[in-house]
């Protein structure tokens, strides 16, 4: 409206008219990138502090599990899914090697024919080599309590949160925060969604609409995965 008498002669139109309220797409929910280190500085200290191995392994894999939300903005859903055959850390593409997670079964293929492919960036390499599990038919990770091995499920998880006394952003606000981080870093729309499995998009890693240069994106994204432990303050294992 503010270009109309600019762009048209439109004689009735004669008058500035008021600015337009601010106005934000999507959800409403962004954590503050302070609440996040906040967050890992928690669970650092507890993975320094810790007073046995088990407790240890623990805080370890909160770290994994919150690793997965801030840089790949997984799902809570998809996270606590995950199995141990959906890892491959020994991949060889494009002259280079790396790792990745295959979700086969997500929101955001349901109506596509092809898994979503997520590259894990290497602040996550050592924890997820450290903590996956070695039993190729169940969960990917497990939490140690009293002797006994708990999958790594949404309960699961938000107990071993609350032991720590940890106050965490709401998961999902990570998957926000890392769409939101991708644009502002300069990623194209269709990449992004390409990179979160933004079924609304038609976009999924590795299937028939990903973006051409799948490879470029990838490098890319390596390169963003730096700038957001820069952002975060993210310690590597």
């Amino acid at each position: 409206l503010r270009r109309l008498s600019a762009d048209f002669d439109l004689p009735f139109f004669e008058c500035e008219p008021n600015h337009l309220p601010e106005i934000r797409l999507g959800s409403p929910y962004l954590p503050k990138l302070e609440g996040i280190r906040n967050v890992l500085s928690v669970i650092e200290s507890a993975i320094e502090n810790a007073l046995d191995e088990d407790r240890r392994h623990n805080a370890l894999l909160l770290k994994l599990f919150y690793g997965f939300s801030i840089f790949l903005g997984l799902r809570m859903s998809e996270a606590e899914s995950i199995r141990q055959s959906q890892i491959d850390l020994s991949v060889h593409w494009g002259g280079k090697n790396m790792a990745w997670l295959v979700l086969p079964q997500t929101r955001s293929n349901y109506w596509t024919t092809a898994s979503r492919i997520v590259l894990l960036p290497r602040q996550l390499h050592t924890l997820v080599k450290y903590l996956l599990s070695t039993n190729a038919d169940g969960f990917a990770f497990h939490f140690r309590v009293n002797g006994v091995y708990l999958p790594a499920i949404e309960s699961v998880i938000r107990d071993q949160l609350a032991a720590l006394q940890v106050v965490m952003s709401k998961w999902h606000g990570g998957r926000h925060l890392f769409r939101t981080l991708m644009v502002e870093y300069g990623f194209q729309f269709d990449e992004g969604g390409a990179v979160i499995g933004h079924q609304s998009s038609g976009h999924e890693i590795f299937n028939f609409y990903s973006p051409h240069q799948l490879s470029k994106v990838w490098e890319s994204y390596e390169k963003f995965a730096d700038h957001i432990a820069a952002l975060i303050s993210w310690k590597n294992v």
